[in-house]
């Protein structure tokens, strides 16, 4: 609760009084419309969940793109271990996790989703992509030519920059090849892709000014099927990453390299915020898409 404080009181010195009663409006709304759509579901099943949630050790609030879908389909999310419940995700909003013993023991008796992927650090990412693709995303600052990409090893701790090499290596952070994402219109694109174990319901195309090109600057997006945005093969090693990573729900940024044509995945996050600022359109395009495959997934597990 101290935690939350400070951050309005920052949110509010840094951007005023008008800017945070926006984001207030913005939340209570976001909260009304999807239990809305719970409510709407319970009345069409006679008012019973058809599934109960366990998210433990944490669970997910408002923001969290599962905590949507889960009330778009009618899922009630519970954090009580002594409650009875459908299925169980290892909710943990951090890049090392350590899983809970109680969690272990519930996952001898049903599988627990994500229950295995307890690092997904930039480092580590590179380290999984290099041994399921075959060829590098990191790089040697001390060794590299040219220009590469310098990011926080943890996930959500600050944005990338842009240095030259060869140069010293820093604590705490990954070193990338720059991907060269360019289209012919100069925009920016990377691919935000959604998982659900061996289904991915549809790709983000997110075309963004290349300056600065670390600030989430959006200009246009497109939602594709997969198939239409990588080859057979690709897929079969974005799920193997996946697998290798223990991820089985979440998602992937991936970038494909103008000058090679080879694709990199740079980012994995098992706890995803959004979909925020698209157009509602689109937000319910991929919502619709994405809580299908979510009871998919529940229903194959």
């Amino acid at each position: 609760m101290k935690n939350k404080l400070t951050r309005i009181v920052k949110s509010i010195r840094k951007n005023g009084f008008l800017h945070f009663f926006k984001l207030l409006k913005f939340h209570f709304i976001t909260i009304i419309y999807f239990k809305t759509e719970y409510l709407k579901t319970l009345l069409k099943n006679n008012f019973t969940s058809e599934k109960i949630v366990l998210f433990y050790p944490d669970k997910p609030s408002h923001r969290h793109v599962i905590w949507k879908l889960c009330n778009m389909i009618g899922y009630k999310i519970i954090n009580n271990l002594s409650k009875k419940f459908s299925f169980a995700i290892n909710w943990q909003d951090k890049t090392f996790k350590t899983p809970d013993e109680k969690i272990k023991e519930v996952n001898k008796k049903i599988p627990v989703l994500n229950i295995n992927c307890n690092d997904i650090s930039k480092q580590n990412i590179g380290v999984v992509f290099k041994k399921i693709f075959g060829y590098s995303l990191d790089i040697n600052p001390k060794k590299y030519g040219g220009k590469c990409v310098r990011k926080p090893n943890l996930n959500a701790s600050g944005i990338g920059h842009v240095i030259n090499c060869p140069s010293k290596k820093e604590k705490g952070f990954a070193y990338e090849k720059l991907i060269n994402t360019k289209n012919n219109e100069g925009l920016l694109v990377d691919f935000r892709v959604p998982i659900f174990k061996d289904i991915i319901p549809c790709v983000q195309l997110r075309y963004k000014s290349p300056n600065p090109i670390f600030i989430d600057s959006l200009k246009k997006i497109e939602i594709k099927e997969s198939k239409e945005i990588f080859s057979k093969s690709e897929l079969k090693k974005i799920f193997l990453f996946c697998k290798r990573l223990g991820m089985d729900y979440g998602e992937l940024d991936i970038l494909r390299d103008k000058d090679n044509n080879k694709i990199y995945i740079v980012d994995a996050n098992t706890t995803p915020f959004g979909p925020h600022g698209l157009p509602r359109k689109i937000t319910k395009e991929i919502l619709k898409k994405s809580s299908i495959a979510f009871a998919e997934m529940i229903k194959n597990n």
